[in-house]
């Protein structure tokens, strides 16, 4: 079994509906293909994590890197596992409140988020990588967003 971790760039500012549209795709196609994992979107930047076998992953992530909606694509890990990390999850998360009805205390949502980065577990270098990443682009993004409220920017 294989799990591939992968960074990149949205191409457009996506809306809800086109987060809807490829958390669809997503659930339809990767059950099909027997392939498992988690997509994080925020901001712009995408951090996700394909689980399955190795032709499944290769080829659903071959298919991302001919997406137009993303640049900038890399591979942060690729690695044989011998279990799953992410069987129970959704594909997709947005962590934007412009296109994510989030609660009124979007700062509360993303230190939750944040809690449970550093509380799953993480068996693989890839999970523990991804996690690390979802913190790190919460944290950055909001470190700046707290800056320029405080200084009026």
């Amino acid at each position: 079994m294989l799990e591939l971790v992968y960074h990149s760039i949205s191409t457009t500012n996506l809306d809800k509906a086109d987060l809807l549209a490829i958390q669809k795709i997503s659930e339809d196609t990767n059950s099909k293909n027997g392939v498992t994992g988690f997509l994080f979107y925020h901001k712009n930047e995408f951090i996700g994590i394909l689980e399955g076998n190795e032709e499944s992953v290769k080829e659903l992530y071959s298919k991302i890197v001919r997406n137009d909606k993303h640049r900038n694509i890399s591979i942060l890990v690729q690695e044989a596992i011998e279990e799953r990390q992410f069987t129970q999850w959704n594909m997709i998360s947005v962590m934007d409140p412009k296109v994510s009805p989030v609660s009124a205390d979007h700062g509360l949502l993303v230190d939750n988020v944040i809690g449970l980065a550093q509380l799953e577990e993480k068996r693989t270098h890839g999970s523990r990588l991804f996690w690390h990443t979802v913190e790190k682009m919460l944290k950055e993004k909001e470190s700046v967003k707290r800056h320029n409220q405080n200084y009026g920017r």
